[in-house]
């Protein structure tokens, strides 16, 4: 049986969210200082959360420590720079590569203590909300760090968490951004499995139960962060299609504007499964085959004409009229005469007088490949398939 789905998480933000679904939006005229009030209350936020953390020392020196390397050969010790918090969370902001990102949460290990997670977690969920390309890289620093340290997965989870549900009950359009890097933070955590399953889907039902084009908006950002994962899961599948269904019922009763349907399209478009590609087949052919090929596909040029015609003289033709072709021969010369479309069309002309120069010596051969192009004509005209 499935496993029950967590709702006492989101009790309370869908009681808040409950309470606020009739806010008004302001006017155009009164659009920037409403933006700039909600910029405010947002940093009101920011500091309230800071002052919760209960940060009561400061990191810096004391959380200093030394990373001492022995020397593979003649076992001489070699002591690096000492290492500090203040250091490490410098350099979050710069990373920039998953290398980079590893090496980071590497050297939190040696300065790590509670402070310093607390530290760390802050850090992290204030990521620049103009740089939305470090999100991946610091959600592999958490997933790393948390099989070590559960507090830190489990401490970003939850300041997320509160915030999405501080988030949700404002409308103002200055922290659009913010939003959306909120959910893209907790989409990359759910695809490195640092926070639970039910998360994302919790937030979906908030988004779903005060619909508009901002929350359109994140959900879709949502989507396209995990959505093909949670639908490759085989506990999250019928939930995600669900879900999916749902937002295509209320996209058909929506008046939306072409851009919010494109955004829901490519949302859907995301959350599709791809579909796996069958190897290439490679076709076995005889080295004669592949050496006709060389000649007319790779050597034959204007220059090289009378190079080519010598060396096509030279297959054993004795036999091919009479169809006793074991080398392939006879049908590598037919397919590269009368397939001429994989020729360049400058070597077409270049090609009729190779036949021309063969047909001197194998009249045969001439005539099997104009009766062959001119069935192919004929072919053509009579059923028009456009694909040949």
């Amino acid at each position: 049986e499935p496993e029950p789905v967590e709702e006492e998480a989101f009790a309370d933000l869908s009681t808040d969210v409950d309470e606020t679904a009739e806010l008004n939006e302001a006017d155009d005229d009164d659009g920037e200082a409403v933006d700039a009030l909600g910029m405010l209350e947002y940093q009101e936020f920011i500091a309230q959360r800071r002052n919760g953390g209960e940060l009561t020392k400061e990191a810096g020196a004391d959380d200093a420590g030394t990373l001492t390397v022995v020397a593979a050969a003649g076992g001489v010790q070699h002591t690096l720079a000492a290492l500090n918090l203040t250091d490490v969370l410098r350099r979050l902001p710069l990373v920039t590569s998953r290398s980079e990102a590893d090496q980071v949460a590497v050297d939190f290990c040696y300065v790590n203590s509670r402070t310093s997670r607390r530290a760390l977690i802050s850090a992290l969920i204030e990521a620049p909300r103009r740089h939305m390309f470090v999100i991946p890289l610091y959600a592999r620093i958490i997933a790393t760090l948390s099989a070590y340290f559960p507090e830190v997965g489990e401490g970003v989870e939850a300041e997320l968490r509160r915030e999405f549900s501080w988030l949700a009950r404002k409308r103002f359009r200055g922290l659009l951004d913010t939003r959306l890097k909120n959910i893209l933070f907790i989409a990359e955590l759910v695809k490195f499995r640092a926070v639970p399953l039910h998360v994302p889907f919790g937030c979906a039902r908030i988004l779903l139960d005060q619909l508009h084009v901002q929350n359109i908006e994140v959900l879709c950002a949502l989507l396209e962060g995990c959505g093909r994962f949670l639908r490759v899961q085989p506990e999250t599948t019928a939930r995600v299609l669900v879900l999916l269904d749902e937002l295509a019922r209320r996209r058909r009763t929506l008046n939306l504007d072409d851009r919010t349907l494109q955004m829901i399209e490519n949302a859907h478009i995301a959350c599709e499964l791809r579909r796996a590609r069958a190897a290439p087949t490679v076709k076995a052919r005889t080295p004669y085959e592949r050496y006709v090929r060389k000649l007319m596909y790779e050597d034959l040029t204007a220059d090289t004409f009378g190079t080519v015609s010598v060396q096509l003289r030279r297959l054993p033709w004795r036999g091919l009229a009479q169809q006793n072709d074991p080398q392939r021969v006879r049908h590598a010369l037919m397919s590269c005469f009368t397939k001429v479309w994989k020729l360049k069309h400058a070597h077409v002309p270049v090609a009729a007088k190779v036949l021309e120069e063969i047909g001197r010596v194998h009249p045969w051969f001439r005539v099997a490949v104009v009766d062959a192009v001119l069935e192919r004509v004929q072919l053509g005209l009579e059923h028009n398939e456009f694909a040949r």
